[in-house]
């Protein structure tokens, strides 16, 4: 089975690897919609905005085709903006969480320099 990722893909959170349009041909996703606006982030070294403009005007197809009705393109780019900050935000939370934990450890260490796991598995005499 052949794969058809490439050695610099890069594997984000919940959204998976990034791509560089939306394909398919149903109404794109969240995560499809995020996964383009990353790779115009990180590949392209685009702006959020700029990016988040490309992928509106990718979806605004998929969305004609199915008839929906639409809201002005700007506001669909800062919709899509949210979208990106709110996720963003999620990782952010998680990221100073796992610095904070870090700093505690580091901090037991330095209170207790000679404890090793050896130390805490011997028998209690």
């Amino acid at each position: 089975m052949a794969s058809n990722l490439r050695s610099g893909d890069r594997n984000i959170y919940l959204i998976g690897s990034e791509r560089h349009q939306i394909t398919g041909c149903k109404i794109p996703s969240n995560r499809q919609v995020l996964s383009v606006l990353f790779y115009n982030l990180h590949e392209v070294k685009l702006s959020i905005r700029e990016s988040a403009n490309l992928v509106v005007r990718e979806c605004l197809v998929f969305w004609e085709k199915g008839r929906i009705p639409t809201r002005a393109t700007p506001h669909c780019v800062e919709k899509s903006m949210k979208m990106y900050n709110h996720f963003n935000g999620l990782l952010t939370v998680d990221e100073e969480q796992k610095q904070f934990r870090l700093q505690c450890v580091e901090d037991r260490r330095k209170q207790y320099p000679n404890c090793k796991k050896a130390t805490l598995k011997r028998k209690f005499d």
